[in-house]
């Protein structure tokens, strides 16, 4: 028997919210993204590279 759209949307749902509440280092899955996000931001603000490091770095 074929799920239907919706039936298939609400099971991957369902296992996206178990994988999360299996991780127990939530920060560490999530620190790969968060690493490329603050280096893009990075070179958008400071295309050249010509910033102070301590200038172009974002708060954290």
């Amino acid at each position: 028997m074929a799920l239907t759209e919706r039936q298939q949307i609400r099971r991957a749902r369902i296992a996206a919210h178990a994988s999360w509440a299996r991780m127990a280092d939530r920060q560490g899955r999530t620190a790969p993204a968060t690493t490329a996000f603050l280096a893009r931001f990075e070179k958008q603000v400071d295309p050249l590279g010509v910033l102070e490091p301590e200038v172009r770095a974002t708060p954290r």
